[in-house]
């Protein structure tokens, strides 16, 4: 037989909704605190980033005692200094490719001007080796830059309550992570 309720009486009884949280998987408040597993997570990939940082770095700056061509770090690097070389020597930036020594300039004039700016004082004063570590610092510094930048973007714009860790691991990543080949 059904139940008569009265009026305005739920046909439910009252659900208590701290005991079922942790049996929803939508529920906003987790029994776990998953931002601290996040931030832990975080911090061990950032060490990791940080630990290849080192690596490069070492490499960047012993590339001045390895032969011609043997320094190589990424895909297109040697047509790369050979440009920025020659407008630091005040030749062509974009001679001819089907002339010797038949290499093309891939980039846009911005890219070989500015780390040909950079490397001129550089290469002056320590000579021709210095090039590859000087090229290789500026992209550091422009890495850095750029994790800042964004870090302080995350933090101030996107997700001002995350764990600095986990905001730091985001922005340290796409420049100091393994696909970067400075």
């Amino acid at each position: 037989m059904p139940t008569a309720y009265a009026v305005g009486e739920k046909a439910h009884p009252t659900i208590n909704h701290s005991s079922v949280s942790s049996l929803n998987p939508l529920s906003l408040k987790p029994e776990v605190n998953h931002y601290q597993k996040l931030s832990w997570l975080a911090w061990s990939a950032s060490t990791l980033l940080l630990l290849i940082l080192a690596f490069r770095l070492v490499s960047a700056l012993t590339a001045t005692t390895l032969a011609p061509g043997t320094a190589v770090t990424s895909g297109c690097e040697e047509e790369s200094w050979s440009n920025i070389w020659r407008v630091v020597q005040g030749q062509a930036m974009y001679p001819d490719p089907s002339s010797p020594p038949y290499n093309a300039a891939y980039f846009n004039w911005g890219f070989y001007g500015l780390y040909a700016a950079v490397a001129a004082p550089v290469v002056a004063y320590w000579g021709g080796s210095s090039l590859i570590p000087a090229g290789r610092l500026l992209t550091l510094a422009f890495a850095i830059g750029g994790s800042v930048l964004v870090g302080y973007f995350l933090r101030l714009r996107v997700c001002p309550q995350a764990p600095s860790a986990l905001v730091w691991a985001f922005a340290l990543f796409p420049f100091f992570g393994p696909v970067a080949g400075w």
